[in-house]
């Protein structure tokens, strides 16, 4: 009988069904409340599976033991007898027989618990991920414009770091706010009138036109999460994908999660920075 069997509980347990499992049996087994002889060599028992399952290294041992007490080596089949070679009756030698070797069966894979319990939790964030990219598609293509914007200021600000020196101008408009980060750009001027395609969602201006010139040159794409870096949630999107995928195994599905939040994180920053 296996521990897992002793505390009637599956191999696949988590931590807390085995310690339900562990208090529901030692009140059933303890020796204050019955002095049946079988029920305290169970008690025994039951205390001596519970160490062994509820440490997770102890565990992991335990169940490489398992493993290799159900999947025993396949024994080699015996060696033919051959013949012996015309030589070996003429000088009365022997050939040294090769020896058998044989190798050991698969190893379990280690951390497949861990892997196994945080695997919904990892595609239950991916989901959320990818629900966050198709809001921020829908934003990208609801883009609402105002052909007409009066420019209400336009404020310099600058960034001196150690080995560099950040320099904008913060646009302002009655239903936008902007940055551009070229100051030789000399347009838009206060109170001069332009048009810009804003998003209604998050407020991402991406687009900004001269409303009284068509040249090409009168046209501004501010820097932002849905211009310059778009390739950043498309890559966040692809990887929740792929935590989300039902042929995708526990150790995928987690370790794309890992990956799609750092993605999303840099994502949000760009997005609230870059507005």
């Amino acid at each position: 009988m296996t521990h897992y069997q002793t505390l009637e509980v599956s191999e696949q347990a988590t931590p807390d069904e085995i310690r339900r499992a562990y208090r529901r049996l030692v009140l059933l087994t303890h020796p204050d409340r019955t002095p049946d002889p079988a029920a305290h060599a169970r008690y025994l028992s039951i205390n001596q599976a519970y160490d062994v399952l509820i440490d997770p290294t102890r565990r992991q041992y335990y169940d490489a033991q398992l493993w290799a007490w159900r999947n025993p080596p396949v024994a080699a089949p015996a060696p033919v007898a051959q013949p012996p070679h015309p030589r070996d009756r003429r000088y009365g030698t022997r050939r040294a027989a090769r020896p058998i070797i044989t190798r050991p069966g698969p190893r379990p894979a280690p951390y497949a618990a861990e892997y196994a319990r945080y695997a919904p939790k990892a595609r239950l964030v991916c989901l959320v991920l990818l629900t966050w990219f198709a809001l921020m598609a829908l934003d990208r293509l609801a883009v609402q414009r105002y052909p007409n914007e009066v420019v209400q200021s336009r404020e310099f600000h600058s960034f001196a770091g150690r080995n560099f020196t950040q320099v904008w101008h913060s646009i302002r408009t009655p239903h936008a706010t902007f940055r551009i980060y070229d100051d030789t750009i000399g347009w838009p001027a206060v109170d001069q009138h332009i048009a810009v395609a804003r998003t209604p969602v998050f407020g991402i201006v991406t687009s900004v036109a001269d409303a009284d010139s068509a040249a090409p040159q009168a046209r501004l794409h501010p820097p932002s999460i849905y211009n310059l870096f778009a390739p950043l949630p498309l890559a966040m999107a692809l990887t929740a994908a792929l935590g989300v995928l039902p042929t995708s195994t526990n150790q995928r599905r987690v370790d794309a999660c890992v990956v799609a939040v750092l993605l999303a994180l840099l994502t949000l920053i760009m997005l609230f920075f870059y507005r």
